[in-house]
């Protein structure tokens, strides 16, 4: 947040139960988004998305084109996202005695995987897909590389960046730092 230019962008985060059903955090951040601009005006937004978040992003962008809404989508970007799903939730919805409803919409293959990776993503909507992996591993120590950077979302992509750093890490790498400003200020004109 502290990277952004402020005189372009005022940050509004959304917290959310990670345990929840995807749909329904969805659903609420395009009520969310269609309710402040009713309030506040503005004529455009962007979101950005990190881990899980990303598939809320796809499914928040998806649902909200299908939405009445007046203000636009500048910009979107996930990082470290698994967008096809992950094997360990697949894995806890087969094995754990208690499930969470988050695990059966980001487990590999899942209803909700498919639907929003099935839908195309609008030429008008600028997109950058970051990814990131450790040295020697095939992922950034959570998510794996063939589930951040399908190369279905890399056709969509506006563009591309990938990182040598960790899951969570990322964040306040000083390199990711750097191009996520170059990458947000065309965004904000």
């Amino acid at each position: 947040i502290d990277s952004l230019d402020s005189d372009h962008y005022q940050p509004w985060v959304l917290h959310y139960p990670s345990g929840f059903s995807l749909d329904i955090v969805s659903d609420y951040l395009v009520i969310s988004i269609n309710k402040l601009h009713k309030q506040y005006g503005f004529n455009q937004f962007s979101l950005i998305a990190h881990s899980m978040g990303g598939l809320v992003l796809r499914s928040t962008v998806m649902r909200y084109l299908k939405s009445e809404h007046e203000a636009r989508v500048a910009a979107a970007m996930t990082i470290n996202s698994p967008m096809m799903g992950m094997a360990s939730a697949a894995s806890g919805v087969l094995m754990s005695p208690i499930v969470i409803s988050s695990w059966y919409d980001v487990a590999e293959g899942s209803q909700f995987i498919d639907e929003v990776m099935n839908w195309s993503w609008p030429d008008d909507i600028p997109y950058y897909l970051v990814f990131s992996y450790q040295s020697g591993k095939g992922s950034d120590g959570t998510i794996t590389l063939e589930s951040q950077i399908p190369v279905s979302l890399q056709q969509e992509a506006s563009k591309v960046y990938g990182f040598n750093s960790g899951h969570v890490i990322i964040l306040s790498d000083p390199d990711f730092i750097s191009s996520f400003r170059t990458i947000m200020e065309p965004a904000s004109q």
